[in-house]
């Protein structure tokens, strides 16, 4: 099957950017700066309202929407929350709670910063506890300039980006995380295109087999003359709610062997699939009378066949 490369264009992710807010307002312009160039959605405290410092509660379900989490540090510690740690540390230990893929940039020793903008006594020491911390825990960028962060910020926010793009792709989702991310990819096709999942499916028509459209087969990555395709509707009704009928039908096409089990398999009308699937989402161009139209053409292609119920046991 054709393979489409893991990059940043067809990949938005949110990014949580945590930090102290008034010492370090150009250094957070300058790190969405570099996401917007990415094309990635910055989550950050501008946007969650005229207070401009949250509740950590807020704050935490905000780290637990969001895909990666970057934290800038410079002189200040922040305001004080639970158990005598900053906003900021708090927010740092939920996003190493939940695991998420966490890059730390540090400002440097010698950047020129306004006397007014650095901690001390009590302050700074638990700025350099939590600095020494970070610096044990992560691979820490130092910077001493918003320019030297925005390059640092966007090398090592596009590196995890593909990284989490390819263990999707890779990654067999199940249960209803597949259902979540099949319901995704009917709303949004290119941006979850090219997973792969477990899922039920009911089959509504007769299969089509060589008369399918070279166009279509060949924009699959699947074989002329050995691809069939039948139309189905998706079972978990967490999938359908808030879809329109028309996007609860579904294609799914095989090739080779794949097609081979759904001939000997899928009998009649009316049965129950159950299939690990890949989520494809193609531009193919010549399928209408217009030909030099381009269609978006959205589909599932079969991995492997699981099961078949028959529609008189459903």
């Amino acid at each position: 099957m054709a393979q489409t490369k893991s990059t940043t264009e067809n990949m938005t992710k949110k990014i949580f950017i945590s930090s102290t807010y008034e010492d370090m307002k150009p250094y957070r312009a300058k790190a969405m700066e570099a996401l917007r160039q990415l094309q990635q959605t910055a989550i950050v405290m501008e946007d969650f309202g005229a207070n401009t410092e949250p509740s950590i509660e807020i704050c935490r379900e905000k780290i637990k929407q969001s895909d990666i989490f970057v934290l800038i540090v410079g002189f200040k510690y922040g305001s004080i929350g639970e158990e005598g740690k900053s906003f900021v540390e708090l927010e740092y230990e939920h996003a190493l709670k939940l695991k998420k893929p966490i890059l730390v940039y540090i400002v440097s020793d010698d950047a020129e910063i306004k006397v007014s903008l650095i901690d001390k006594g009590e302050l700074a020491d638990k700025l350099d506890q939590f600095k020494q911390k970070l610096k044990t825990n992560h691979t820490v960028k130092i910077f001493n300039s918003v320019d030297s962060l925005y390059g640092f910020v966007q090398e090592s926010v596009k590196n995890e980006v593909q990284k989490i793009a390819k263990r999707e792709q890779t990654s067999v989702l199940e249960g209803k995380e597949a259902s979540h991310a099949l319901k995704k990819f009917l709303l949004m096709p290119n941006r979850y295109q090219n997973r792969e999942a477990i899922i039920s499916l009911k089959v509504t028509s007769g299969f089509s087999g060589w008369r399918l459209k070279d166009e279509i087969v060949i924009a699959l990555g699947l074989t002329l003359g050995d691809t069939i395709e039948c139309d189905t509707n998706v079972v978990d009704d967490d999938v359908n709610q808030m879809l329109s009928d028309s996007l609860r039908e579904i294609n799914l096409f095989a090739d080779g062997e794949n097609a081979t089990w759904l001939v000997d398999n899928v009998t009649h009308k009316g049965s129950i699939i159950k299939a690990h699937v890949k989520f494809v989402s193609k531009k193919i161009r010549g399928i209408t009378s217009d030909t030099n139209a381009e269609i978006l053409k959205v589909a599932l292609v079969l991995v492997k066949g699981l099961d078949v119920t028959p529609p008189n046991y459903v």
